[in-house]
């Protein structure tokens, strides 16, 4: 790789663990944020649909602003405001306060997110697949790391603020870049994909919705399902880890297997593990069940939103109103089910868990529909 293109490359993977800590750290904090502004854990909930629906509406505008603007100082300014705002977390007395303040987190976290897809597929052209799984690798590295810092750190309030620093670097590292073009070397290694077909783009678009829902849901509320059917907190974060854990180790293992195997194979994989992995947990009683289950979920959830995209490239142009499309159904996703499952935890402990699992059978028809649609 050259030198521009690796630096540019490096910029954007720490931009993608920014997002990790962004996204690993609101679920363990939920109680401790519901005491600090005086509100049920469960109301709290309200903040993952604030933080999506602000990343919903940032994908809808801004693929079209890369399209047309200078990307990096986009990008750096999405940067600061997240670390500023992981720093005023702590600060915010009330529970109207912290949903203004996520969502506008949710809008940093949006312009970021599609900004660091947009310039990787531009800077590394024929050879994103590894590139796109290494990208999303290193949003699980900070999801793993975000509730290790808060677990270490002497309060809530200096877990955020530690992790609102670590974010700078990687500020004062995209900025430090020029700005790739639409018209980057890399991407003319291959002829350019077909132009984007409606009915594609909409099952993608469901599949985005449904994968990313599951996740941003187990995700957010596994601590609060761990600690209500046994868990103390010390060993609800722990489990939170794992699946981070598990989740980054996947990213990393796939990182080779993206330029060996087709995307549409490591989707049926990664769906079917899922499925068993969230069986596991709702029909297995136990503490064992509950980490096996969770570390599974992490390894099958990991590869399927750069695989997807993978998926997408080698049949559209991932121009900037496509990929805004995919990401404002990962939006949707991540902002509606986790709020249907704070709702789910009246059914019981498990209640969100079976949520998950209805809402994986039906990714696995809209998938079994995308691979007809491909073929033809």
């Amino acid at each position: 790789m050259r030198g521009q293109a690796a630096r540019q490359t490096t910029g954007y993977f720490g931009g993608h663990v920014a997002l990790g800590l962004m996204s690993g750290v609101l679920g363990p904090t939920l109680p401790a944020l519901a005491v600090q502004t005086h509100s049920d854990p469960d109301a709290l909930g309200i903040l993952f649909a604030a933080r999506s629906l602000g990343y919903l509406l940032a994908s809808l505008v801004v693929g079209r602003i890369y399209d047309r603007r200078t990307a990096h100082p986009i990008l750096v300014g999405a940067l600061l405001v997240i670390a500023a705002g992981l720093a005023a977390v702590p600060l915010v007395p009330t529970r109207v306060g912290l949903i203004g303040l996520f969502l506008l987190l949710g809008s940093a976290q949006g312009v970021l997110d599609v900004g660091n897809n947009m310039m990787l597929a531009r800077v590394q052209g024929a050879r994103i697949a590894p590139y796109m799984s290494a990208l999303h690798c290193c949003y699980g590295v900070g999801a793993l790391i975000a509730p290790l810092v808060v677990g270490a750190s002497s309060s809530v309030a200096w877990g955020y603020w530690w992790l609102a620093l670590a974010i700078v670097p990687f500020a004062v590292s995209v900025s430090s870049t020029r700005s790739p073009t639409q018209t980057e070397p890399a991407t003319t290694e291959q002829r350019s994909p077909a132009p984007a077909d409606s009915r594609l783009i909409g099952l993608l678009v469901a599949w985005f919705v449904l994968c990313q829902g599951a996740e941003a849901g187990f995700a957010g509320w596994s601590f609060t399902v761990a600690t209500r059917s046994g868990f103390d907190q010390d060993a609800a974060t722990k489990l939170v880890s794992s699946f981070w854990a598990a989740f980054t180790l996947a990213r990393v293992l796939t990182i080779p297997l993206a330029a060996r195997v087709r995307p549409q194979t490591l989707l049926t994989i990664d769906l079917l593990g899922a499925i068993a992995s969230v069986s596991c947990l709702v029909l297995i009683p136990g503490e064992t069940a509950m980490w096996i289950g969770t570390v599974a979920l992490g390894l099958s959830l990991a590869s399927m939103f750069p695989a997807t995209l993978s998926l997408a490239s080698q049949h559209m142009r991932l121009d900037g109103a496509v990929t805004s499309t995919f990401f404002v159904g990962a939006s949707l996703g991540a902002m509606s089910i986790p709020w249907v499952l704070g709702y789910a935890l009246a059914l019981g402990p498990r209640g969100p868990l079976w949520i998950i699992l209805a809402d994986l059978i039906v990714a696995g028809a809209v998938l079994r529909a995308v691979r007809t649609q491909t073929r033809g």
